[in-house]
């Protein structure tokens, strides 16, 4: 709530003072320190992935995120022509022989696969958790069979494909509904710890009392004494 301040002069004239802001119950204090809008973002991207699909990338606080950052297509005409270069392998592929085809096809799912692996590196976008590493194993895969003259998978790479890019779609979906967002959070050190400790900034750990049965006993004996003879 506003408080009107006066200051009292010689004359017993009080001149009324700029109006200071107070905390009170219904306008909180506000927080100490630099807010969301004003914090360092430098090094970050500069937008989202996928027109905004993706979700904000993480702050390129190395030398190395930085440089992916510039490099990665990321969204716009960029992102277009790389995509188009990707799809345009997979269309050209079945127009050549056996270790062409497949050596074609490895090379398309593994730039396919490498896109959404950095993306997920850097923006935590769930479907691509799914996309780059089925699509990366799907390029191994079909270099492999490249390299032994027949497909492992019996010329099914582009069935697989599309089944890998329906299971990315569906499981970011599912993550949506269950989590609220297509986002999935990078592990804090603690939990890749194995959990042990409190956390940085946490309070210390609360024992919880004991409620169970032999518990509630020992406290009634306590209660009763020692028994006497």
């Amino acid at each position: 709530m506003a408080v009107l301040e006066t200051r009292t002069t010689g004359a017993d004239v009080q001149e009324p003072q700029p109006a200071i802001e107070r905390p009170g119950p219904d306008r909180p204090a506000a927080p100490l320190g630099p807010g969301p809008a004003s914090e360092d973002m430098s090094g970050a991207c500069s937008s989202r992935a996928l027109w905004g699909w993706s979700p904000a990338p993480l702050p390129a606080v190395t030398a190395l995120q930085q440089r992916v950052d510039r490099l990665l297509p990321r969204t716009g005409v960029p992102m277009v022509l790389y995509w188009a270069a990707v799809i345009g392998l997979w269309n050209v592929a079945p127009h050549l022989a056996e270790q062409g085809r497949l050596a074609v096809e490895g090379l398309a799912a593994l730039a396919a696969g490498g896109w959404c692996g950095v993306n997920f590196w850097r923006c935590r976008h769930a479907h691509c958790l799914v996309s780059g590493t089925g699509w990366l194993a799907l390029g191994v895969v079909a270099l492999v069979g490249a390299g032994l003259g027949h497909s492992l998978m019996g010329g099914d790479e582009q069935p697989v494909c599309l089944g890998v890019l329906v299971a990315a779609v569906a499981f970011e979906g599912a993550w949506s509904l269950v989590r609220g967002g297509n986002a999935i959070p990078p592990r804090t050190r603690s939990a890749r710890a194995g959990g042990e400790g409190p956390e940085q900034g946490a309070g210390p750990r609360v024992r919880r009392p004991d409620t169970g049965l032999w518990s509630r006993r020992r406290r009634a004996r306590a209660r009763r004494g020692p028994l006497t003879r």
